[in-house]
């Protein structure tokens, strides 16, 4: 299989390559992998031996492998972290941040291209996080003798990793997996049915219960455009990651708030929030007779008359959540839902789509009376009514929500001490360059 995929490789070059002319970020992921060899062999001369390597695909794989490097950085300064993105959103979120010391794109994952970067780097043990698992670098990784660590690892029971065909390729990975920590007992269960014999699945939990706490303790460092500090309303509904068709919904409903309580407030933070999409959104909301500002014009001298902040800026949203009664979290009209857990360690309570399967954490909320399911732009606007009227209800509700998060903390510690089994002491008089 690994044969069969390595010949497959040339063939999703040369569509990728086509593909990017009509989509800007796969465009943005191609000329940012450029010369990505080339400055990881880099890296390697300076770090060779010191360092270690964590993958994640985008933003919220990164988010989880925040609190781990942290904690690696705190227990072993001797080792250098490096973090690479397969996506162009994982790395400008991660040169925006400016936490990560040294981070870059994902290399082809060609037998050349991962040789090259092996052989110059030497890490001590390569990390993935959840699921972007490139076969070639594993493989390459294993021979020769990197401990290769999947955290946070999910299976969903219908991926199409279990299907005949790739299963077998993913078998011969994950055999590679020194250790496959699985975020439940459920996903442990069905890694077992792909690899029966694998030594080392363990059940860890989420490190992403860890690392909404930490952000919500640096929400407070983080400085918010004062106008929105300044002029508190009495409800403020937080709308995160929001794509059209939750838009489609949540408009109008929220029309029908602003109806029975003028002085509520709307802060509305699209996913990707482009020109195009945030002058559609404009034009939506003045049909409904929704006055509304864009985050970047906030006066800091003059308070907010706006009952609608459309938000145009990216990065935020957790610290955002901090102003808001309740949240809307969006994505669960489309493919699923985003991340849920952000508001929730604010004590506030949660409202998402239909199409939350994708993360398991939507169902602690909902068997803890912490969160609403909407289904239709009815269920919508009865459960923001509730809610706006309600203050002792939404304080209910979100004590629950908080409480959900508090009680599955520490996957990080024992994601760090799987991980320093694996990478071994310090080298004496070791020193960070």
């Amino acid at each position: 299989m690994l044969r069969t995929y390595n010949a497959l490789l040339p063939l999703a070059r040369v569509a990728a390559r086509l593909a990017a002319g009509r989509r800007p970020k796969l465009r943005a992921g191609l000329e940012g992998r450029r010369g990505a060899v080339a400055r990881l062999a880099a890296f390697g001369a300076v770090h060779g031996g010191r360092c270690v390597w964590f993958h994640a695909a985008s933003v919220g794989e990164y988010e989880q492998t925040r609190p781990i490097a942290a904690i690696l950085r705190e227990r072993r300064p001797d080792l250098v972290p490096l973090q690479t993105f397969f996506s162009p959103s994982g790395y400008e979120y991660a040169a925006r941040l400016g936490e990560a010391p040294h981070f870059d794109y994902l290399p082809e994952d060609t037998p050349a291209a991962v040789a090259q970067v092996l052989d110059a780097i030497r890490p001590r043990a390569l990390v993935f996080a959840k699921f972007d698992l490139w076969p070639n670098l594993i493989v390459a990784a294993a021979a020769r003798g990197i401990p290769v660590l999947l955290f946070d690892a999910t299976l969903q029971p219908r991926s199409w990793r279990s299907r005949v065909l790739v299963r077998r390729l993913y078998r011969q990975v994950y055999e590679r997996l020194r250790i496959i920590s699985a975020v439940s007992a459920a996903d442990a269960a069905r890694f077992r049915a792909i690899v029966p014999g694998h030594p080392a699945i363990v059940v860890d939990g989420d490190t992403r219960f860890d690392q909404v706490v930490r952000r919500r303790v640096a929400a407070r460092r983080v400085g918010l455009a004062a106008a929105l500090l300044q002029t508190p309303r009495p409800f403020t509904l937080v709308a995160g990651s929001t794509w059209a068709p939750d838009e489609a919904a949540l408009l109008p409903a929220w029309a029908g708030v602003a109806a029975r309580h003028p002085d509520a407030r709307l802060v509305l933070v699209p996913h990707e929030p482009t020109t195009a999409h945030l002058a559609a959104t404009e034009r939506a909301l003045g049909a409904l007779g929704l006055a509304s500002r864009r985050y970047s014009a906030l006066d800091p001298e003059a308070p907010l008359a706006e009952s609608v902040v459309l938000v145009d800026r990216v990065g935020i949203l957790a610290e955002l959540y901090e102003t808001g009664d309740a949240a809307y979290v969006g994505g669960a009209f489309t493919t699923g839902v985003h991340n849920v857990l952000e508001p929730a360690i604010m004590g506030i309570p949660v409202l998402f789509g239909p199409r939350h399967h994708n993360a398991p954490e939507t169902d602690m909320l909902l068997d803890a009376g912490a969160a609403t399911v909407i289904r239709s732009r009815a269920d919508l606007g009865a459960a923001l009514g509730s809610l706006a009227g309600d203050a002792a209800y939404r304080r209910a509700q979100g004590k629950r929500a908080r409480a959900v998060v508090e009680a599955n903390l520490g996957a990080s510690e024992r994601c760090v001490e799987h991980l320093l089994r694996c990478v071994g002491p310090a080298a004496p008089r070791e020193s960070i360059r």
